[in-house]
């Protein structure tokens, strides 16, 4: 058992995307597939599609944020599909 990073609470952790994947999709296509991510075990950046996931938050949080992920990028859709 760890910590969870939102509710503080010991509980079994589960993986948790870095970078929401609505915006890591929008950060792809911005960037004709090309991300460039820091190894740390390298000490060099590279280029990589991979989303980093680490154990951050317990099951409940995690589904709450999922809810919350899901109406933000309806937002974000809605901003960037502006003309202006």
């Amino acid at each position: 058992m760890q910590i969870c990073k939102l509710c503080d609470e010991s509980r079994e952790l589960r993986e948790s995307h870095i970078i929401p994947r609505f915006l890591y999709r929008y950060m792809i296509n911005i960037t004709d597939n090309t991300l460039t991510q820091f190894s740390g075990a390298l000490n060099l950046w590279q280029r990589s599609n991979r989303q980093l996931t680490k154990k951050l938050l317990c099951s409940d949080c995690e589904q709450c944020l999922g809810r919350n992920e899901t109406a933000f990028s309806d937002i974000f859709r809605l901003i960037n599909s502006e003309k202006k």
